[in-house]
């Protein structure tokens, strides 16, 4: 019963979330406040994963939300508003590291003692972006799917044929999603 409770407060706080950036694509400044303070904590945290300082990690997520405000008229209602600033906190975030890259080809900075923390930077990266697209996926899913692929990661793997069943569907739906159709694939 209590994952029930946290699974209703998960929708409600995205649907929150997604009325008051739809307030704010149709003009609505009030919702402002509301939306950077649902989506600032998550886009500081992926920011300071990726960069080595604070001050970049800061830097790059408050242009990924300047960006976000300054486009949200071209918001689509169908991606997800969490996705989508993480997928501009991201790219802020690769942004800052390759004028870092560039500082240290210029000679400001060692460039051997830091190759191998860019790659693990980079591979981080890549990865955040495979979140942001996860992310969106996941919130267009189906509410039954949703709640099968979440009791899944809670554990509850094993079960009767029909709800393995009912996994793997919900798998190949967001699979199908996040990385396109599989050829052959046809129970999505």
């Amino acid at each position: 019963m209590d994952r029930n409770r946290t699974d209703r407060s998960d929708r409600s706080d995205r649907a929150t979330l997604m009325a008051d950036m739809l307030r704010l694509c149709d003009g609505d400044r009030s919702a402002a406040s509301s939306v950077f303070g649902r989506l600032w904590p998550p886009c500081l945290r992926l920011a300071q994963g990726a960069l080595r300082h604070d001050a970049d990690a800061n830097d790059a997520a408050q242009r990924a939300m300047v960006r976000l405000f300054q486009d949200v008229a071209r918001f689509d209602p169908d991606r997800s508003p969490l996705g989508w600033a993480l997928a501009l906190t991201t790219w802020e975030c690769r942004t800052i590291r390759q004028a870092q890259r560039r500082r240290r080809v210029d000679g400001a900075v060692d460039a051997a003692e830091h190759t191998a923390a860019d790659v693990a930077i980079d591979v981080a990266l890549e990865r955040a972006a495979d979140v942001a697209a996860l992310i969106d996926g996941f919130v267009t899913l189906h509410p039954d799917d949703q709640h099968t692929l979440r009791a899944m990661l809670d554990g509850d793997a094993a079960g009767p044929p029909a709800a393995r069943k009912r996994r793997s569907r919900a798998i190949a739906r967001l699979r199908a999603l996040v990385l396109g159709p599989v050829p052959g694939d046809d129970h999505v």
